[in-house]
């Protein structure tokens, strides 16, 4: 948290120094726990008791003594990986005052830009971008150069005729349009039809309170502000039941006193500001606790000034209670306590917090104060190792930061792998080139040819496109300099330079090879890293596509292959993942390009692969989907907290805080997708840890993605689909054994009989 910009911060460097030492500690105790767990259940208590023994304890209890806040060697031993995302500001280039005519006339050009590509890709966007290019001039006074006229027959083309407004002309009508409609039309409302705008919106509530954004019922607080802010700016509250509107807008209420998106959601601040909002016409403000969400709020201000729109971290609330058929290997006790924990943490947190904002020098008082015997009794009494009971208290919360995952219906799952659907949906996606989806899709066109292709070769229909209409267009995408961009025009670079190569395997002879192999290595930096473009942006990524590019050419002796691997170590965190960068989170995409990066350079035996392995079979959730990153970076570190923090009043240390600050920022859980099947499947496959999670599960997860009338399959189930999860969607299955699929290699995410026995690829165990 070092100031880089002249901006104060509330925390304090020892604060920093001893949450930094906290978290290696749990993080190298909850992976023991974890990994005991996973290899002998039932030694789990036990375990848990050698962990917590008194010769430890009384070591953390004196690195983290209240009253001297000292900072250790010890605890510089892991990097900084939950600091606070932020940018640095140069005061050398700090411009002094702002520039409104350069402002105005940037707003102003949008209305020349109808032929460029970002105005056709923007579509989805385009009367709520007329509102704010309207409402930034208004702020600068240069309104008068519109042309009134104009922009009311655009908003005329964006109404549909049950009173709503869509994006654009023939857009469905959503309730954020047409909010976007009512306030670029204010002062020329009389031309509006109104009675059947307030249909629409009346028409979006539901019976408890909510709205949805249009007629297919996406649900969430911003479309509670958009329709109340649409009746309230046309003076017709009294259509709606605005009691129940305004009791839904409360239930989205969180325990650090945010909103989110529905009930149990984390606190965002867009969410913050549209309940606020509501509540606001409302005239409701006076039922929310304005210290607590001032605190959150305040709190959103970065070192440089900046605000950002949700902590680094929530920590979540573990609820695994399984409604599809999926063992799970943590058992509910453990649940229970975490619930609870959370629940005395997220008080004890705002508390601490408060008095610290309200009176710094209260803070270590405050401390003691909550951290007191009487409290810590009763805490140990519910927490009682031998017994996990389960309190009604910590019901009395709602699930804030459960585990995200959807629910399967077992009645409509489909039993089969429908390829001959899937195959006509990749094939249909050659008579596309009019369609809007294959307009906007241009960023990533060789790409999506590379998924189409794979996809149909583990299918076994290969045979049906026209090869050389393949290669023609690949070499369209050819740039001078070797690298390949996107589509035609676009520039090179290392993501689709891979997917040029891997389209054009068999027919490598064809492409001058040594200008590939030129542009590759110009993307490696002195420190190891590969850039993905001219840009200069780093991601482990472009290191894992640049390996492989050059393994598949046979040229790895181009490049600095020990620095290369160097620096992907370094990217490696405590929980046993990679991140994008050296710091960042543990993310399953990134695992999967840095073990594919140490496959090829032969250097797996460097990791510790079970460390890693529970970390990724932790990707699946109940529905037997994949994840690809954890609501912390180690999530079993709050099951160890409670032992350790109970064990370590037990031991003699009454005056121990609570890790209250040091636990209120986590992030939620995403949801599982389709293309994680691949990810995290790959990843355990190539260090030999395929069994370690549930494949008739995930095989079930993947079928019911299924769209079973067109083909295809989607991210999560009932969603739309698309040749990206299509393929890793069956590259999954394959790495599961579908015996109809042809078998894939983890690395390249080739068939294995693509690839000759020269191309040699480290796996483990396997």
């Amino acid at each position: 948290m070092q100031n880089t910009n002249g901006c104060n911060r509330r925390t304090s460097p020892p604060l920093q120094a001893i949450t930094q030492l906290r978290n290696e500690c749990i993080a190298k105790l909850a992976y023991l726990k974890s990994r005991d767990k996973l290899a002998a259940p039932e030694k789990h208590k036990e375990m848990s008791r050698q962990l917590s023994e008194r010769a430890f304890l009384e070591v953390l209890c004196q690195k983290l003594h209240w009253n001297q806040y000292p900072v250790f060697d010890s605890c510089m031993s892991i990097p900084l990986m939950f600091a606070l995302k932020d940018v640095i500001l140069k005061e050398s280039v700090l411009p002094k005052e702002l520039m409104l005519k350069k402002h105005s006339s940037f707003i102003k050009s949008y209305e020349e830009k109808k032929d460029d590509y970002e105005y056709v890709v923007s579509e989805s966007l385009r009367l709520s971008g007329v509102f704010w290019c309207l409402a930034a001039l208004d702020l600068i006074g240069d309104l008068d150069v519109i042309n009134r006229d104009d922009v009311i027959d655009f908003v005329f083309q964006c109404r549909n005729e049950n009173g709503g407004f869509g994006a654009s002309q023939d857009h469905d009508p959503h309730i954020l349009h047409t909010l976007s409609a009512i306030l670029v039309m204010y002062n020329s409302l009389d031309l509006l039809n109104a009675d059947e705008t307030v249909q629409f919106v009346r028409g979006l509530q539901k019976p408890d309170g909510s709205f949805a954004g249009d007629e297919w019922g996406e649900i969430d607080t911003r479309f509670s502000f958009c329709a109340i802010a649409c009746l309230a700016l046309l003076n017709r509250l009294d259509a709606i039941d605005m009691k129940a509107a305004v009791e839904y807008v409360l239930k989205c209420r969180n325990f650090d006193g945010g909103f989110g998106t529905r009930p149990g959601s984390e606190s965002h601040a867009g969410q913050v500001y549209c309940c606020l909002g509501t509540l606001s016409i409302a005239k409701e403000l006076n039922r929310i606790d304005v210290d607590k969400l001032g605190w959150w709020l305040c709190e959103r201000q970065c070192p440089s000034g900046g605000l950002n729109g949700q902590p680094f971290w929530q920590f979540p609330l573990l609820s695994m209670q399984n409604t599809n058929g999926c063992n799970r290997r943590t058992s509910p006790p453990l649940q229970a306590i975490t619930q609870l924990r959370n629940e005395c943490i997220a008080k004890l947190a705002y508390l601490k917090s408060r008095d610290k904002l309200a009176a710094p020098e209260k803070h270590k008082e405050m401390s003691r104060q909550l951290s007191e015997r009487a409290f810590l009794e009763v805490l140990c009494q519910k927490l009682h190792w031998n017994q996990y009971p389960v309190f009604d208290s910590c019901m009395s919360i709602p699930l804030m930061f459960a585990l995200k995952d959807v629910i399967l219906k077992e009645s409509v799952l489909p039993k089969e792998l429908m390829l001959k659907k899937h195959s006509s949906f990749i094939k249909s996606y050659e008579e596309k080139k009019d369609d809007y989806e294959y307009v906007v899709s241009e960023s990533l066109r060789l790409s999506g040819v590379f998924w189409c292709l794979a996809a149909l070769d583990l299918i076994g229909d290969l045979d049906v496109i026209n090869r050389d209409d393949v290669i023609d267009f690949v070499f369209q995408c050819r740039n001078e300099n070797g690298g390949f961009g996107a589509s035609q025009d676009h520039d090179p670079h290392i993501l689709h330079t891979l997917s040029a190569i891997l389209v054009m395997y068999n027919s490598l002879d064809l492409l001058n090879a040594d200008e590939t192999v030129q542009f590759v290595r110009g993307l490696q930096k002195p420190d190891g890293s590969f850039a993905g473009d001219e840009w200069g942006e780093i991601d482990t990524r472009f290191s894992f596509c640049a390996i492989a590019c050059l393994a598949l050419l046979n040229r790895l002796d181009a490049i600095d292959m020990k620095a290369a691997v160097e620096y992907v170590l370094k990217c490696r965190n405590f929980d046993g993942g990679f991140g994008t960068r050296p710091g960042s989170e543990s993310h399953a995409g990134q695992v999967y390009c840095c073990l594919g990066t140490l496959s090829i350079a032969k250097e797996l035996n460097r990791i510790d692969v079970d460390k890693l392995g529970w970390w990724l079979c932790e990707r699946q959730c109940p529905s037997g989907g994949l994840n690809g990153l954890c609501g912390d970076p180690c999530m079993a570190r709050y099951l160890q907290i409670i032992a350790v923090e109970v064990l370590l009043y037990r031991s003699g240390y009454p005056k121990l805080v609570l890790c209250s600050d040091w636990l209120v920022k986590g992030r939620p859980e995403k949801l599982p997708d389709v293309c994680y099947s691949w990810w995290v499947l790959a990843s355990l496959s190539i260090i030999g840890r395929q069994s370690w999670i549930d494949k008739d599960c995930l095989r079930q997860f993947i079928l019911a993605c299924q769209e079973e009338e067109e083909g295809g399959i989607a991210d999560r189930p009932g969603d739309e689909p698309d040749p990206f999860h299509t393929l890793f969607g069956l590259a999954g299955l394959s790495l599961l054994g579908e015996s109809s699929l042809q078998r894939v290699n983890p690395v390249f995410c080739m068939l294995e009989k693509r690839l000759p026995a020269s191309t040699v690829i480290q796996t483990l165990n396997l």
